[in-house]
């Protein structure tokens, strides 16, 4: 009974964590323009946020959320604060020309869900919905296990070289009790005979396994997902994440 309950409240903290996972990334697509000014046919006219398409030139100032990832035509003192993106609460200055080609966020790109300060500007639109910056966060916190280059995150490097090294240590110490106990022939909690050598060896196996499945932290993924979920609930309360450079 202990065992069945044990397995319901893990599957449950697990399928709200999933949950969590997809809510969290459902808000972040929630921080992006609804509408957006936007030039076509000669003219200028509001349309909704989701119409946009590559190619379409947005007109963006104070006060507006950017409603697609962009690169910029024009720039009037473009000042963008992109916390949402970095974390980082400051103003940025836009502009045509790119003043930093090796930054993740260039000078000359404006993203969508990142708020307009001051200026005025307008853009070409390159990248709209699950594409953007914003909508790639949103995959992963929704279950996504690698990031847009195919590699692992830092994180999910850090906890995959720690399980190995954990495993290494775990198979060493089994090993070396394993061997402990026939050399010495212990034979506590067992009916083997000091003589019977297959009897111990047999027992020490036992004994290894046994100890392999105490050792090994099978609640290390359980405890990461809950910080990692924490986590993220409090930078989505605070409309700043932090992705990797």
């Amino acid at each position: 009974c202990i065992l069945v309950g044990l397995v319901v409240v893990v599957l449950g903290v697990n399928a709200i964590g999933e949950y969590s996972g997809q809510d969290a990334g459902s808000e972040l697509l929630k921080m992006s323009s609804s509408d957006a000014r936007v030039i076509r046919d000669g003219g200028q006219r509001t349309v909704p946020a989701e119409e946009l398409v590559a190619g379409d030139v947005v007109l963006v100032q104070p006060g507006d959320i950017v409603p697609a990832d962009m690169v910029v035509l024009e720039s009037v003192d473009l000042q963008i604060v992109e916390a949402v993106l970095t974390g980082e609460a400051h103003e940025i200055t836009k502009t045509v020309d790119v003043r930093d080609k090796d930054a993740p966020f260039p000078s000359n790109m404006i993203y969508s869900g990142t708020s307009v300060v001051s200026g005025t500007g307008k853009g070409e639109v390159v990248a709209t919905g699950m594409q953007t910056q914003i909508g790639l966060i949103a995959k992963r916190m929704a279950g996504g296990s690698e990031t847009k280059d195919g590699h692992l995150s830092p994180l999910q490097q850090s906890v995959s070289t720690l399980g190995k090294c954990i495993a290494v240590a775990i198979g060493l110490t089994i090993c070396v009790a394993t061997f402990l106990a026939v050399e010495t022939r212990y034979r506590f909690g067992t009916t083997c005979s000091a003589e019977d050598f297959n009897c111990l060896v047999l027992a020490a196996l036992l004994r290894g396994v046994i100890m392999s499945v105490a050792l090994i932290p099978h609640g290390m993924p359980f405890v990461t997902m809950v910080m990692l979920q924490v986590s993220a609930k409090s930078m989505r309360r605070r409309n700043a994440l932090v992705t990797r450079k």
